[in-house]
């Protein structure tokens, strides 16, 4: 993803007996998808969003009855989607906005039950959303829908009708907003409905007790903070700015309240997207800002469940600072990602507390210290990534303006080298990650010797 890749893409790619994942996203691939994709049967993720892809969704696309993410918004794709979607029956999420992807959702998609993100907006699709396909948003999965479903301003009709979305978007000037701003909706959605209409109802001092209990660690109280502290800051933007004005009782302010965390920890004012355009993913406007109004299940890249997020994706971002402990009360993280960023500092031991972690994927920051023992023992854990911790050559700006590069300790030359990682990964306890797919921890400082229980985990190959 985000390179210069041009050219297409070759049929012998998808050929690969083995291939799980395929993240071709950002760059200038031109063409078709293959009509061969359907051979590719073990897929679980398909990104080809932001190229200059066309033609229309190949018949083997529906064939990939493991695929479970698929990506591919931002291109110039036509035809319709498929009555065989129900095929795709572990799909989670689905993106084919911004296309020119036209006729209208096949009732066959309410099939999909595992279905949790599905954006369609941006494109020439018309009708109505299936009933079938509006109960999800009810269900276990908790659908969220964002499609051209605002109503037209010169004539009063939406383009698209849905009860049930979650966000609107006008087709015309590509203006979206969240569903309570459009018109009100019978549908019951229990992830928002417990709000105030100011703090009169909830005292600063009774959520404050709450997050010491349920969130904060390591002894830490609001009353001992500077008020520059990423806690403090992330506390006063959902009691006093954030647009949702949840109740501290409410289903989701520890999830919510968690994520503000994470965003001012790592400087969410500097994130964004390289390329030809910088994307500033905090203050951009647009409906999947982190830190915006709408629900933080439609913050990018936060993927949620039921609800509840289950994955955080945020490769090359500029995330800049060091991983808060907090991050574990995110507690049915299935996959975290956090690939090539300006994080330093050492890996929480509490993130052994995320015993549902399949995917840890930490490679090409400045991080340094032991690997904490605790994880170790995540046994759900399939794939690690701590690799190239050190010798990095490239730099984050903060939003203050200040150069972080990770070459050096905690980004600042002043403090010398980046070491990596150390002591013992290797040994006895690695043993204990039966689940464990796949390691990777070269460019750091570890030691000691291989230990011959690792040939008991049958998965690693």
């Amino acid at each position: 993803q985000q390179n210069g890749l041009h050219g297409t893409i070759p049929q012998e790619l998808v050929e690969l007996p083995f291939l799980m994942g395929l993240d071709l996203s950002w760059n200038n691939l031109t063409g078709i998808i293959p009509e061969n994709i359907g051979h590719a049967n073990v897929l679980e993720i398909l990104s080809l969003q932001g190229n200059e892809l066309n033609g229309t969704l190949p018949n083997g696309l529906f064939e990939l009855t493991n695929l479970k993410y698929l990506f591919l918004g931002d291109n110039g794709f036509s035809g319709s989607i498929s009555d065989d979607i129900d095929q795709l029956a572990n799909l989670r999420q689905l993106t084919v906005s911004e296309n020119s992807i036209a006729g209208t959702i096949p009732s066959a998609l309410g099939l999909c039950k595992y279905l949790e993100s599905l954006n369609i907006y941006y494109t020439n699709i018309e009708g109505t959303i299936p009933e079938e396909v509006c109960l999800l948003t009810q269900g276990y999965n908790n659908l969220q829908i964002q499609a051209d479903c605002s109503r037209d301003k010169a004539t009063a009709v939406p383009f698209i009708k849905c009860d049930c979305c979650k966000i609107c978007c006008d087709h015309n000037t590509h203006e979206c907003k969240a569903e309570s701003d459009e018109q009100p909706s019978d549908i019951d959605d229990q992830h928002t409905t417990s709000t105030i209409a100011s703090n009169s109802d909830v005292t600063r001092t009774q959520a404050m007790e709450k997050l010491e209990v349920e969130v904060l660690h390591r002894g830490a109280t609001f009353n001992e903070m500077a008020s520059d502290d990423p806690r403090q800051l992330a506390l006063n933007w959902i009691l006093d700015e954030d647009g949702m004005g949840l109740d501290f009782n409410a289903r989701n302010f520890i999830q919510r309240y968690t994520l503000a965390l994470l965003a001012y920890s790592l400087d969410s004012q500097a994130w964004g997207v390289t390329g030809d355009e910088t994307v500033n993913l905090r203050v951009v406007e647009s409906n999947f800002s982190w830190l915006s109004s709408v629900d933080e299940c439609s913050w990018y890249n936060v993927t949620c469940t039921s609800g509840v997020v289950t994955g955080l994706w945020l490769d090359e971002y500029s995330l800049i600072g060091t991983i808060p402990p907090e991050i574990s009360r995110l507690v049915q993280l299935d996959f975290i990602s956090f690939r090539r960023n300006c994080l330093y500092g050492t890996i929480p031991s509490e993130m052994g507390q995320l015993s549902t972690l399949t995917y840890l994927r930490l490679q090409e920051n400045a991080l340094s210290g032991t690997v904490p023992d605790s994880i170790f023992g995540l046994s759900a854990l399939e794939i690690l990534y701590l690799q190239y911790q050190y010798n990095n050559d490239w730099a984050c700006t903060r939003s203050s303006g200040e150069v972080v590069n990770i070459y050096f300790s905690e980004g600042d030359a002043t403090n010398g080298m980046n070491l990596g990682l150390i002591g013992k990964i290797l040994d006895d306890n690695l043993a204990n990650l039966t689940s464990l797919r796949d390691i990777r921890v070269g460019y750091n400082q570890f030691s000691g010797t291989i230990s011959p229980k690792i040939s008991h985990l049958e998965n690693l190959g």
